[in-house]
């Protein structure tokens, strides 16, 4: 009964606002174009930060290509994805060195952006003196002109020959006939 005198009736309850003026004066809110951000700052400042990392992305120029190549459907966005995260060799999540500088070489390369010595001479690396190829001394070493230099041990048809080789040879099951021989062997031993 002595606590129930001290508690207040709901008519003697005054309501409480809250004026924006007054919270201009605060030196704490935040303010967006001379708005004052009244409510959810954490959200807001992560809306306003994916908002200018999609900006930067949207106008560098490594990823010009990828949308002229995603534009024109010439990107296959799953497959790449597999071969960068190496999914076609580990079937986990593997985080090694060897893994990680494989993966990141594959997206250097993705991007075009491969030390060459046009890339370097450009950045200003100090011991490039000059943009012609150190292999055939003819042309500037551009992102291009690394695949398709005389000089390389191997060019690009090689390359491909070689991948098809590889291929037939899985299709044709010898790898899996050396496993049957394997296992064939190890029956006779036992």
């Amino acid at each position: 009964m002595e606590n129930e005198s001290f508690m207040k009736n709901d008519d003697d309850i005054e309501a409480m606002y809250i004026e924006d003026e007054i919270l201009k004066i605060n030196e704490y809110n935040i303010y967006w174009n001379n708005n004052l951000v009244k409510w959810a700052y954490r959200r807001w400042s992560k809306i306003i930060s994916q908002a200018k990392w999609k900006h930067e992305l949207l106008h560098c120029k490594l990823v010009e290509d990828l949308f002229i190549n995603n534009y024109k459907d010439e990107l296959d966005w799953e497959t790449s994805l597999e071969f960068i995260s190496n999914r076609n060799q580990c079937r986990k999540m593997v985080c090694n060195s060897q893994d990680s500088l494989d993966r990141t070489y594959k997206i250097k390369n993705l991007l075009t952006i491969l030390p060459t010595y046009k890339l370097l001479y450009d950045r200003g690396t100090n011991k490039i003196k000059t943009l012609i190829c150190p292999r055939c001394e003819e042309d500037e070493e551009t992102w291009e002109h690394i695949w398709i230099c005389n000089q390389n041990e191997l060019n690009i048809k090689d390359i491909i020959e070689n991948t098809i080789i590889k291929l037939e040879k899985n299709i044709n099951g010898q790898p899996y006939e050396n496993e049957i021989n394997n296992k064939e062997q190890e029956r006779r031993r036992r």
